[in-house]
């Protein structure tokens, strides 16, 4: 299950090329991937979508000053994976005040960290809702409050983000001797599998990672699979009705979003 788990966490929703489709809009429209536009140019994010086409506007939805070492910005995290989409987990969110110190999670193979302050500057506007940020977030400024969500290390705000925000990003330094003397901890949420998936997508990950000697060496050879059979591509196939979106991917279509 360790194994199929992560081959799905790798086949997830493309968060930062959704932050690319916010823009002013006068009525909620549903995108394709799962998350909404609302009327203020916000995203809603309780399903996210694992497969179907994405088509973002070639318009700037905001600037991004101090991002070095940062890869993709995120609004979400989905947890539970139903054959169809990913939801999210439903914590309880957290009151913060600007400026605050989150509580993140403990990184246990990372003993060096560097941080950066980051800013965004709305081009078009944001709204109010999820705010896109980095995997690791703290000391939010820009809105009177926010509110975090632990579990999903997501930041949202019900304030109208017109003149832009900040956090200081907080950026593990990982080496890959010491993620090879790691353990994955076992989680029955994260690990969760649907009844309904087929048992060839569990064949294919335990395929994948025969013979390699620790969970690091087999999530780089799930990478590398993708990396050589599969395609990146907004314009990918929607699942079948009555199909398991990740076993249409893998055996089917063979393209997708990150």
């Amino acid at each position: 299950a360790l194994l199929l788990a992560i081959l799905l966490l790798l086949i997830g929703t493309p968060l930062a090329d959704s932050l690319k489709l916010l823009k002013a809009s006068s009525q909620e429209i549903n995108l394709e991937n799962g998350l909404t536009l609302s009327r203020g140019g916000g995203i809603s994010d309780d399903v996210l979508g694992v497969k179907g086409p994405i088509h973002p506007s070639e318009e700037p939805v905001f600037k991004v000053r101090g991002a070095k070492g940062i890869s993709y910005l995120r609004v979400t995290a989905g947890e539970t994976y139903t054959g169809g989409a990913w939801l999210a987990p439903k914590d309880t969110p957290q009151l913060v005040l600007p400026g605050a110190d989150l509580p993140l999670p403990s990184i246990r193979t990372a003993t060096d960290f560097t941080t950066s302050q980051v800013a965004v500057t709305p081009i078009l506007p944001l709204g109010s809702g999820p705010v896109a940020v980095s995997l690791y977030a703290t000391k939010p400024q820009g809105a009177k409050g926010f509110t975090f969500r632990p579990s999903r290390l997501a930041l949202a705000t019900q304030e109208d983000l017109k003149n832009g925000y900040t956090w200081q990003a907080v950026i593990p330094v990982l080496r890959p001797e010491d993620l090879r003397k790691a353990k994955t901890v076992p989680s029955d949420a994260l690990l969760q599998l649907p009844n309904s998936l087929p048992q060839r997508v569990r064949d294919l990950a335990e395929q994948i990672t025969q013979g390699k000697p620790t969970d690091y060496d087999k999530l780089l050879a799930i990478i590398d699979f993708l990396r050589l059979g599969y395609t990146y591509d907004l314009d990918n196939a929607p699942t079948p009705p009555g199909r398991d979106a990740v076993d249409f991917f893998l055996f089917d279509d063979k393209r997708g979003v990150c």
